[in-house]
């Protein structure tokens, strides 16, 4: 096995491209390239690779995809958007969840990533029962928690449903400043 082969440890038709590693088995060669999952999968270069690859008898190509981290706001442009959301609350409800909610799920992201006991969660199932099995959260604020998903997820997905209340948008921004608060006191906390 070659970890970042050389052009001396590639056959003539592999020169010119870089994989992370080589192993070989007798006649067997695994050419193994990692790419982040944000990363263009169909990018000219891999393309080449693959048809480079696919050339030649015994050898074959193995994508691994290392998963990365969601992108998320700063807490600072969160925050702003839970007061556009409190603002529009009174006159455009639905407009107002949706941007509350983002504002939510962006903070909760952020609360699993400052929590020092693991990485984010990926579904947005795992990221709203992580908080209560934590006990950041009790029992109500998990289930102010679903009840806004199950609404989100009738908006977004065009169903008919009952419309959120602007009270139902307040106590979920309130929670979404708790929950903020939170996150900055796990950051800061792991830190020191």
């Amino acid at each position: 096995m070659t970890i970042e082969p050389s052009e001396t440890d590639l056959p003539a038709p592999l020169h010119g491209f870089c994989p992370d590693l080589v192993a070989r088995r007798g006649q067997q060669h695994l050419v193994v390239q990692v790419v982040a999952s944000r990363q263009r999968l169909a990018s000219m270069r891999g393309v080449a690779l693959a048809k480079q690859v696919s050339r030649l008898p015994g050898w074959q190509l193995v994508m691994v995809y290392v998963p990365e981290p969601p992108l998320i706001e700063d807490q600072e442009q969160l925050l702003d958007g839970a007061a556009r959301a409190r603002e529009l609350a009174a006159h455009d409800p639905e407009a107002a969840l949706l941007l509350g909610w983002s504002a939510l799920e962006g903070t909760l992201h952020r609360l699993a990533l400052a929590d020092s006991r693991g990485a984010d969660v990926g579904s947005t199932g795992a990221l709203l029962a992580r908080p209560t099995s934590l006990g950041t959260v009790d029992e109500d604020e998990h289930e102010l928690l679903r009840s806004a998903l199950r609404m989100r997820n009738t908006l977004v997905h065009g169903q008919k449903g009952p419309a959120p209340e602007a009270g139902q948008i307040e106590r979920l921004l309130e929670l979404t400043q708790m929950l903020a608060d939170r996150a900055a006191a796990a950051a800061t906390s792991r830190c020191s």
